[in-house]
């Protein structure tokens, strides 16, 4: 019986080494896991600040863009503006050279509509 014992006892020792080496195997895991975790928050964090840094310089050029267009549409609406004021001008010339103080009128209206048709068509191109 002491021989079996003893072979009871010396299992009993290279299960406590085995659980001894899976306590410290575990420890290393659980650091590597600490470790991991800290490193994927800290790759989280520096790739959210690098994304808003790239978003705020994309926003900036989108920004850009849209005052430009705006810039040109104003340009272009009084370019508009002034041929219909021009417009509007000639053809108060035109009245006031052939139709006031003229008894009768010079100009009738199938010629002042054709006229107006001309050069309204020409001011839109």
């Amino acid at each position: 019986m002491g021989v079996k014992m003893q072979g009871q006892g010396h299992h009993h020792h290279l299960v406590a080494v085995s659980l001894n080496e899976q306590q410290q195997q575990l420890g290393t895991t659980t650091r590597e896991r600490k470790y991991l975790a800290l490193w994927i928050i800290a790759f989280g964090f520096v790739a959210m600040n690098v994304y808003k840094w790239i978003d705020a310089g994309h926003q900036e050029r989108i920004e850009e863009g849209l005052v430009s267009m705006c810039d040109q549409r104003a340009r272009m609406l009084q370019d508009r503006f002034r041929v219909s004021v021009n417009h509007v001008h000639a053809l108060a010339v035109l009245v006031s050279t052939f139709h006031y103080y003229k008894n009768p009128s010079v100009i009738d209206q199938e010629t002042f509509a054709e006229y107006t048709a001309r050069t309204h068509s020409r001011d839109l191109c």
